[in-house]
């Protein structure tokens, strides 16, 4: 058996290694569990499962299945990267406020405006509901924290520009 000096250099390579390697084990799974979208291919309203929604169930199904029964433009644009991002515009009058709404973390935006967008809607304001990328039907894997979703925003800016909807600022 070699003197202890000897083997010192090699336990200290051998634990870097295993720490290094566990470090990226560990961020690999919580890159899947937290900004990995597998099933982005369907406009689900369903509701996350939990207590805070049971008291309330039938009222926000209610409000969702009523703001699905507004007319809306099924609109898309490209990102920068390539996506489809796909979204619903609820179209008012033109001298009103376009209001872009964009919903949370891993949800939709029917869920999220099912009742700010139809009165918004209701006003006649020009709604733009998106679907942010990797999220209900709009294309993508990776939720990006903002670093991508805010160039997405300015192509919805480009959108409403282009098409002339957009008389006044948008507002966030």
């Amino acid at each position: 058996r070699p003197p202890r000096s000897t083997l010192f250099p090699y336990t200290t390579l051998f634990r870097s290694l295993s720490f290094i390697l566990l470090t990226l084990i560990f961020s690999f799974i919580i890159f899947r569990m937290g900004f990995y979208a597998t099933d982005n291919s369907k406009e689900d309203t369903s509701l996350p499962a939990g207590e805070q929604y049971r008291e309330r169930i039938d009222t926000i199904n209610a409000s969702i299945e009523r703001f699905c029964s507004i007319g809306y433009e099924k609109v898309s644009v490209t990102s920068f990267d390539g996506l489809q991002l796909y979204g619903r515009l609820y179209e008012g009058d033109k001298d009103k406020p376009v209001d872009i709404c964009f919903h949370g973390y891993r949800s939709n935006p029917v869920n999220d405006f099912c009742a700010g967008g139809r009165y918004l809607a209701g006003q006649r304001h020009n709604v733009l509901i998106i679907y942010e990328r990797a999220c209900g039907i709009s294309d993508g894997h990776v939720i990006s924290m903002s670093v991508n979703e805010s160039r997405d925003a300015a192509e919805w800016i480009r959108f409403f520009r282009s098409d002339a909807l957009l008389s006044s600022a948008p507002r966030w």
